[in-house]
């Protein structure tokens, strides 16, 4: 656990200072996310501002950056068409936005099957997603987390949302070799400033596990080979 607060700490004050430096210019073609363009992840945060709390600020900054770099694995890396990226983009919104949120709603650092459960049982009455779609979601929340790629009948979904995971969680560090430059970084970071959010993770388990270092290493069991 000290490994991963000291890495929270380092990508907070060390590497997004770094990747401020790079120019913008170097992003190409890619967009960055807006709250006001992302409908159904600002009404998921929105109804779970309360128990996120002083989190919601630092949270939905990386869900949009998380958003924004998944959309543009999809078209790079996958070569989707920009409708079927739009088809698509309420699945994407939905799993990120419940992706980690059991940390908050469950006090849960083993967060995944929480937060997928979280997500099937506010989206499945709503009818507003297809059997199909809600097995997408519950996916890409299990296998957010995965250091190798996921294989299965929603790969390229869950490979876009786990590579953009690690690149926003990283500050950039992973996104060597990928279809999002460090200019495609700045421009996100830049749009939405981390406001916190590595601080944030590095306090968790602490927070959650105050008295237990065996419970702060619960966390571990998110990292899936």
């Amino acid at each position: 656990m000290l490994l991963l607060i000291l890495f929270a700490v380092v990508v907070g004050y060390v590497v997004q200072p770094f990747v401020a430096q790079v120019p913008a210019a170097r992003a190409g073609g890619f967009r960055v996310a807006t709250a006001e363009s992302a409908d159904v992840l600002s009404a998921v945060l929105g109804a779970y501002d309360e128990v996120i709390g002083d989190d919601v600020g630092p949270y939905r900054g990386h869900c949009l950056r998380v958003l924004s770099y998944a959309k543009h694995f999809l078209k790079e890396d996958e070569a989707w068409a920009d409708a079927d990226i739009a088809a698509a983009t309420d699945v994407l919104e939905a799993a990120i936005a419940y992706h980690d949120i059991a940390l908050w709603t469950d006090g849960a650092l083993d967060y995944l099957a929480p937060s997928a459960a979280k997500a099937r049982s506010d989206l499945a009455p709503t009818a507003n997603f297809t059997p199909e779609q809600l097995q997408a979601i519950d996916d890409i929340i299990m296998w957010h987390h995965k250091l190798t790629p996921w294989e299965g009948p929603n790969a390229a979904l869950v490979n876009a949302v786990r590579k953009a995971d690690w690149i926003d969680f990283s500050g950039g560090l992973t996104r060597l070799g990928s279809a999002v430059s460090a200019g495609a970084v700045r421009k996100a970071v830049t749009a939405i400033p981390c406001g916190g959010f590595h601080a944030m993770l590095a306090g968790m388990g602490p927070r959650l596990s105050p008295d237990s270092w065996k419970g702060q290493l619960e966390v571990l069991k998110i990292i899936k080979w």
